[in-house]
């Protein structure tokens, strides 16, 4: 005898298949709504990269921006002078006033990104400090003076040393007080490289090739290239030789001359310090001589306020707009 299904039996089949159906229907709802949260997950991912991959570009193409304007308007500061430069203390205080009055808003944008580690543009400046010398020799050093060989003279073909006379173009032979070897770098007389020394002779100084060749005769006459003597012409330079020494005011102003001669100025570019009482002879004279160029320091130098003064008379010439504007402009379109 077949058994019959009750009424309750059946809704109870059906409400179980439709719970299934639902259920069912639930997962797949779940399932297509994690397919578009992944989906929309990696498309928001890819734009992501592509914006970080853009922005990263555009930080790169600032940078660069910024270093053309350094390259092109000041190279790098170089600093000319003695023992007033203090050991390089007055170029590092330059460089803090001029990074932080510059660049240290668009560095902490910079700074965000990790490509950018170790790339924060920076002024760099060039201490050339030289003590115990008349700027007589100190112009010979950095070549702002021809230096040439004031006699004859025959360069060995070994690397033994060969005595040499040296004088520049007003016959001026010079006595360096550097001992034993003159700090020139490498020297080339005649084409050839060596280093100058001392010689116990007064006057005379001994020249060493660095490599054996041929003997060379060398004529009076011939120039001498030092090494330091085309190291930062193209750079911007701040002279600060403390006093007049020795010499008169004209022919001190003359030397001053003699090396942004020597430099390869771009617009004027340069300034000159100089210690000297307000208003002496020596004040009125470089003030006339060079003009909002100058700026004069009383004998107890403040170093950090002389490297304020110098950048901000810098700005004031107008040194420093080209930087200025691609900063500005970097700073607009990164943030």
């Amino acid at each position: 005898m077949e058994k019959k299904i009750s009424i309750r039996q059946i809704v109870l089949i059906i409400i179980a298949v439709v719970l299934v159906g639902v259920f069912a229907l639930m997962m797949y709802i779940d399932g297509k709504h994690q397919t578009v949260q992944i989906n929309t997950f990696h498309e928001n991912e890819t734009v992501r990269r592509k914006e970080e991959s853009e922005y990263d570009a555009l930080l790169l193409d600032s940078l660069q921006n910024i270093n053309a304007a350094m390259d092109s308007s000041l190279k790098e500061i170089v600093f000319y002078g003695d023992e007033y430069l203090c050991e390089g203390v007055l170029a590092e205080e330059f460089q803090k006033v001029f990074d932080k009055e510059v660049f240290q808003d668009v560095n902490a944008i910079f700074g965000k990104s990790s490509q950018m580690v170790g790339k924060l543009p920076s002024v760099t400046t060039r201490n050339v400090e030289i003590h115990q010398e008349p700027m007589e020799e100190i112009l010979m050093r950095i070549g702002a003076t021809v230096l040439m060989t004031k006699e004859a003279f025959t360069i060995p073909a070994d690397t033994s040393e060969t005595e040499v006379v040296l004088a520049d173009q007003y016959n001026h032979i010079p006595v360096f007080t550097r001992q034993p070897y003159i700090r020139f770098g490498t020297v080339t007389i005649n084409g050839i490289d060596g280093k100058l020394k001392l010689s116990d002779e007064e006057g005379k100084y001994l020249f060493e090739r660095l490599e054996a060749g041929e003997e060379t005769y060398v004529e009076a006459g011939i120039k001498v290239y030092a090494e330091l003597s085309e190291s930062y012409r193209d750079g911007t330079p701040v002279l600060f030789f403390g006093s007049t020494r020795d010499e008169g005011v004209s022919q001190f102003i003359r030397h001053h001359k003699q090396i942004l001669k020597h430099q390869n100025l771009r617009d004027d570019r340069y300034i000159i310090v100089c210690r000297t009482q307000s208003n002496s002879k020596l004040d009125q004279e470089m003030t006339k001589a060079f003009g909002y160029h100058y700026i004069r320091v009383d004998d107890d130098i403040d170093y950090p306020d002389l490297a304020e003064r110098i950048y901000f008379r810098m700005k004031t010439l107008e040194f420093l707009d080209p930087v200025m504007q691609a900063v500005a402009q970097a700073e607009e379109e990164l943030a």
